[in-house]
């Protein structure tokens, strides 16, 4: 599953019809839209939607449930380009240092977490 700050969504280049009826007669309510820079379809939800689909495991503790748990749960959400001047730098840092995204992302999870 990929995820934007609201949408949780599925891709996948073969099934997604049955994806999208497997969420249907789940009752969760989902669309689909293509992704011209993925070249690949998408069943697209609400983010409280996925979380509580059993599409998401509490048990398999996967790092996108991880994600996902952390955004369902926050009081709030930042507006766009009001990060902290520490996390900004941490960003550059990590990016100049050729870390690929997943790391970065992780490295800041973990960051983040400390800090609560």
């Amino acid at each position: 599953m990929a995820s934007t700050i609201f949408r949780k969504s599925i891709s996948s280049p073969s099934n997604i019809d049955l994806v999208q009826k497997i969420l249907n007669h789940l009752e969760i309510p989902c669309r689909r839209k293509y992704s011209a820079r993925f070249g690949t379809e998408n069943v697209i939800m609400r983010m409280n939607e996925a979380y509580s689909s059993p599409t998401y495991n509490p048990w398999v503790m996967s790092y996108r449930f991880m994600e996902l748990n952390d955004m369902v749960k926050a009081k709030r959400y930042a507006h766009k380009n009001t990060r902290p001047s520490w996390l900004r730098k941490e960003i550059v840092r990590l990016v100049e240092a050729k870390k690929e995204a997943r790391e970065i992302f992780d490295t800041l999870l973990e960051i983040v977490r400390a800090k609560r």
